[in-house]
């Protein structure tokens, strides 16, 4: 117990909390694109799918959910496209 409030607290960052920002964007772009992104994409697909199979969904709004996954997954091809 006296060893566990003696000691001090880790520091992730370097001291005068530079990047950390960046940081937080980079993981942020990481949950979004990556395998969770994935996972949401898919269930979106599927959602998306029955409720075009029970006629609950429009094909333009069909294709806007599949026009989103593709702008998300091949946002950072397209912003380097435009930056570089």
């Amino acid at each position: 117990m006296l060893a566990m409030l003696a000691a001090t607290p880790a520091h992730a960052q370097a001291a005068g909390g530079q990047g950390t920002l960046t940081a937080f964007l980079q993981n942020l772009v990481n949950l979004i694109t990556g395998t969770a992104g994935q996972l949401i994409a898919v269930i979106a697909v599927a959602i998306a799918g029955l409720a075009a199979l029970f006629g609950a969904i429009s094909v333009r709004q069909l294709g806007g959910t599949v026009l989103g996954i593709m702008l998300i997954f091949s946002s950072s091809w397209i912003v380097s496209q435009i930056a570089a």
